[in-house]
C-alpha cells in the first residue's frame, strides 16, 4: 500500500496515541498529521512496544509513532520469519529447483 505523503491524511487520537500538546481536542476525535509534532511524512516510524501487550512505558516521551496509521502499518513489518517457516521455505524452493531442473533435462537432451 505505496501512500502519498502530500496528501492529507487523518489519524484518531485513542487512548494510547501519544501525539504530545496538539492532542487536547479530546478523546475521539481526529487530528490531522501535519497537526502532530515530529511527524513529517508516512510511512512512519512505528514503536514496536506500543502494540505489545504491556504498551511502551515511555508514553508521549517516545520518539516513535503511537498513532493508529501505526497499527495500520504493524502487518507490514519487515520482521525475519522464525526459523521452522525459514527451514520450510528453503525446502519447498529446494524441492522447486529439483523439480524444474528435472524438466530440463529431457528437453536439452532432445535438443542435442
Amino acid at each position: 500500500m505505496a501512500t502519498d505523503p502530500s496528501q492529507s491524511a487523518t489519524v484518531s487520537s485513542g487512548p494510547r496515541a501519544s501525539s504530545g500538546p496538539s492532542a487536547s481536542s479530546g478523546p475521539g476525535q481526529d487530528l490531522r498529521l501535519e497537526d502532530i509534532p515530529g511527524y513529517s511524512r508516512l510511512p512512519c516510524n512505528q514503536c514496536l512496544f506500543w502494540t505489545s501487550p504491556c504498551g511502551c512505558r515511555k508514553g508521549d516521551r517516545c520518539v516513535f509513532c503511537h498513532h493508529a496509521v501505526a497499527q495500520e502499518q504493524a502487518h507490514l513489518s519487515n520482521r525475519r520469519p522464525r526459523k521452522n517457516q525459514r527451514d520450510q521455505m528453503k525446502s519447498f524452493i529446494k524441492e522447486l529447483v529439483e523439480h524444474l531442473n528435472a524438466e530440463q533435462e529431457p528437453q536439452e537432451v532432445a535438443e542435442k
